[in-house]
C-alpha cells in the first residue's frame, strides 16, 4: 500500500522496510517476506530450501540453538530449552531427556518390516509384540497398569508366566537351576 515505505538508508548501508511492507519474489509472488511490529512472516507458495555449505540453523534471541543442521555430515540437532534432545547421524537417532509417545502405538521396523511393536489399544495395559519369521505379530509380554505382568511363549502364543497380587502363576513346567 501507499503507506508501506521502503527506503535505502545510506547511513546504515541498508535497504529498510517499514512495518507491513512486503518484499516479493517470483512472478506470482512465490515468496513474500513481511515484518509487522511483532512478527516476521515468510509466505511461500513453492518448496522452500535453506542451503549452506557447512551449517545452518535456527537460534533464539539469546543465540541458543533450536535447530542446527551440519550439511557436510547431513546431521540435525534439535534442542528443548538449552538441552540437545534429539540428534541424527548416519547410524540412527539419539534421543535424550525422555521419549513420550502419544496415540497408543509405537513400531520399530527394519527394511519396511515391523519387528517390534508397543501398543496400548486405549486400555491400561501395554503389549510388547514382535514379528517372528512367520510375519504375524506375536505378543511376548503384556504389562497391566496396577496389575499383572504376563509373559508368553513365542511358538504358540500361550501365557507361561503371570504376576498376581499373591505371587506368580506358572503354566507348564518350571526349571530352577542353582548357579
Amino acid at each position: 500500500g501507499a503507506n508501506y515505505n521502503v527506503l535505502w538508508d545510506k547511513s546504515d548501508n541498508a535497504l529498510e522496510f517499514i512495518d507491513n511492507a512486503k518484499a516479493s519474489f517470483g512472478t506470482g509472488n512465490d515468496l513474500e517476506i513481511v515484518h509487522n511490529s511483532s512478527e516476521n512472516h515468510f509466505n511461500v507458495s513453492a518448496n522452500t530450501f535453506f542451503k549452506g555449505n557447512i551449517f545452518w540453523g535456527v537460534r533464539n534471541s539469546s543465540n541458543q540453538g533450536v535447530i542446527e543442521a551440519l550439511t557436510t555430515s547431513r546431521t540435525v540437532d534439535l534442542y528443548g530449552g538449552s538441552t540437545k534432545v534429539l540428534s541424527t547421524a548416519s547410524t540412527g537417532v539419539t534421543i535424550r531427556q525422555g521419549f513420550n509417545i502419544q496415540n497408543s502405538e509405537f513400531n520399530m521396523t527394519t527394511n519396511g518390516t515391523k519387528i517390534l511393536d508397543f501398543e496400548t489399544g486405549g486400555t491400561n495395559s501395554v503389549n510388547f509384540r514382535h514379528n517372528p519369521s512367520d510375519s504375524s505379530l506375536s505378543t511376548f509380554m503384556k504389562a497391566i497398569h496396577g496389575g499383572a505382568v504376563e509373559l508368553y511363549h513365542d511358538a504358540d502364543g500361550s501365557k507361561k508366566f503371570e504376576t498376581t497380587s499373591s505371587g506368580v502363576d506358572v503354566t507348564g513346567s518350571l526349571s530352577v537351576a542353582n548357579h
